[in-house]
């Protein structure tokens, strides 16, 4: 069995053992690629005949790494909240301390033997980041996430129903484009400013997810509401179209993800 096997029968068993047994089951957070083989499977099983309930979320609204769990809650007469908990990491001094990037966050993260599958999205605010993980970790991360490069940090478990996330406001991009159609390719083009080959490319290399599902098809027509990843570059979300320009074209509104 190839690794997506294996990821693939490990997603079924959840499914299965959620529907036998009469509860909700949770997988780890997804990366991109787990997300897609994650959609492939249900959509393989929905073809067969098998119908999949489940949920994703992340924690926040539009998270890049998300939980799935399975399970109706209608058909099961209950619900489970997932287990997410959000860690707010500060400089205990932020006079003197460094400048920190996603990448060091989770390093340091995992070097405390935190395996990537517990860690969802880390976003970044100015001097401070939130990380969101397994609930089971939290506790783990307030009292052992000390130290990131040379800055001393302290690491607290916050409630999202109290305090509000601030985003960063260049991570996040409101753009008005004019395109030729809503082709993924053309879209990506306009949104990253590729050449044609260029982001023919990034099809080919099987960089490009559109709502989670891993793509080769660049004359996929993207629609409104829907999520397009290029991984290495970020992702955007088509709001909405605006109107069509006297030359015949599509004025579009997208959110832009850094």
């Amino acid at each position: 069995m190839t690794d997506n096997d294996i990821l693939a029968k490990k997603y079924l068993d959840l499914a299965t053992s959620s529907d036998r047994k009469g509860i909700f089951t949770f997988t780890g957070f997804l990366g991109l690629s787990e997300k897609d083989i994650l959609l492939k499977t249900i959509d393989e099983e929905k073809r067969s005949g098998v119908g999949i309930s489940y949920t994703l979320y992340g924690g926040h609204e539009d998270a890049e790494r998300v939980m799935c769990r399975f399970g109706n809650p209608d058909e099961l007469g209950y619900t489970v909240e997932f287990p997410i908990s959000c860690i707010k990491v500060e400089p205990l001094n932020g006079k003197f301390a460094d400048s920190l990037s996603h990448r060091d966050y989770l390093g340091s993260l995992m070097n405390l033997g935190i395996v990537r599958a517990v860690i969802g999205d880390i976003i970044i605010s100015e001097n401070k980041a939130y990380v969101f993980c397994a609930e089971n970790m939290a506790e783990m991360i307030e009292k052992e996430l000390v130290r990131i490069k040379h800055t001393t940090v302290v690491a607290k478990k916050i409630n999202l129903s109290e305090e509000k996330i601030e985003k960063a406001e260049e991570d996040v991009k409101e753009l008005k484009l004019t395109v030729s159609s809503l082709r993924a390719d053309t879209m990506i083009s306009g949104v990253y400013k590729k050449s044609r080959s260029q982001t023919a490319e990034l099809f080919a290399r099987g960089l490009v997810y559109i709502d989670g599902r891993q793509t080769e098809n660049p004359s996929q027509l993207i629609k409104e509401g829907q999520s397009v990843n290029v991984r290495g570059m970020g992702k955007f979300i088509f709001e909405k179209m605006e109107n069509i320009n006297k030359k015949g074209k599509n004025v579009i509104n997208v959110r832009v993800f850094a």
